[in-house]
């Protein structure tokens, strides 16, 4: 059964330590960026800091296409254990709710 999700909002969570992190129900895309100083990793691909002076190093994205709904989990884990990574969800909201 096709729902009817046109409204959605984002959510910014910051990581900063090995995590399966948890993504919300009726997330439809997710974006994590490097924060840190050290590199990143998302489901075991690398994401690198940026240069010294900036804040945001580089960035994964999984995106869906309308109505879709991501189902699954990342992990995100830093070398030496320690870092920051910025978690961006975009979750459709149905209309009746």
């Amino acid at each position: 059964m096709k729902q009817d999700f046109s409204e959605y909002d984002f959510v910014n969570t910051e990581i900063n330590d090995l995590t399966n992190f948890k993504i919300d129900r009726l997330c439809n895309s997710i974006m994590v960026t490097n924060i840190g100083t050290t590199i990143c990793f998302v489901n075991n691909f690398p994401l690198h800091p940026g240069v010294p002076g900036t804040n945001n190093g580089e960035a994964f994205i999984m995106g869906g296409n309308q109505d879709e709904i991501y189902r699954g989990q990342l992990q995100i884990r830093f070398t030496g254990n320690t870092g920051a990574a910025m978690v961006t969800q975009k979750f459709f909201r149905r209309k009746d709710c």
